[in-house]
């Protein structure tokens, strides 16, 4: 009896290979973005690559942060932006005189049980009547995102869009159209009056544009160094 016929094996030229690359030829190096690792042969994408911006935030150098510094710098800026803030509720003032005589900071205290009489205490200064409670959560709002935003402008300089304010306007979105009137605290974002929003959307800009002012200038003079994402060697940008 004769032995079975065997199939002769061909080359598998130009064939796609298991992670969808095509295989090479023979005396041929690989083509494209793959190379060999332990043996077998693999392509990168962009999850692949470290430090892709379009999956990985921008981290600066550990060496360079000085987060003590940040956090001196982050109580000045916000005590200064608050009363920036204050100035700009001036000539645009984002409430209607009805509201304003019981502003955001009083009803949230009122909601959190403290007596109306207590939420509209006021302090005199220069024969004007002032809500102390009102501006001490105005205060300290202030005081604990410009905290918040110095530290986390050593480590994430992406903080810093528009110089801080896309900063603001991300709280103002999350505050003022989301939490607050959800809380029942002022009412719902097509409730208020467009001078409201227009108000609150630059006043919050310019709120923590006023921060970055603080804290890129401050931080620079007391490090004698730019910020961390900077290299050294560009300390006059």
């Amino acid at each position: 009896r004769r032995p079975p016929l065997r199939r002769a094996s061909t080359p598998t030229r130009g064939r796609a290979d298991s992670v969808g690359g095509p295989d090479r030829r023979r005396g041929q190096p690989l083509r494209g973005p793959a190379v060999r690792e332990g043996g077998t042969r693999r392509t990168f994408t962009n999850r692949d690559r470290k430090g892709s911006p379009m999956l990985t935030l921008r981290v600066t150098d550990p060496a360079r942060r000085r987060y003590r510094v940040a956090a001196l710098v982050g109580l000045i800026a916000g005590l200064f932006s608050a009363v920036v803030k204050f100035g700009w509720e001036v000539p645009f003032p984002p409430r209607t005189p009805a509201r304003n005589a019981t502003n955001p900071p009083q009803e949230l205290l009122q909601q959190l049980g403290v007596s109306p009489e207590t939420s509209h205490t006021t302090v005199g200064f220069n024969g004007n009547e002032l809500p102390i409670y009102s501006f001490a959560v105005h205060f300290g709002f202030a005081v604990f995102f410009a905290l918040l935003y110095c530290l986390a402008a050593e480590r994430y300089p992406q903080v810093k869009l528009w110089q801080g304010a896309a900063f603001g306007l991300a709280l103002w979105f999350v505050f003022h159209v989301v939490a607050m009137p959800a809380m029942g605290t002022v009412p719902a974002p097509w409730d208020q009056p467009l001078e409201e929003h227009l108000s609150e959307v630059f006043g919050h800009a310019i709120w923590l544009w006023s921060i970055e002012i603080v804290r890129r200038d401050l931080r620079n003079r007391i490090t004698r160094q730019p910020d961390p994402e900077v290299p050294l060697d560009e300390a006059t940008r």
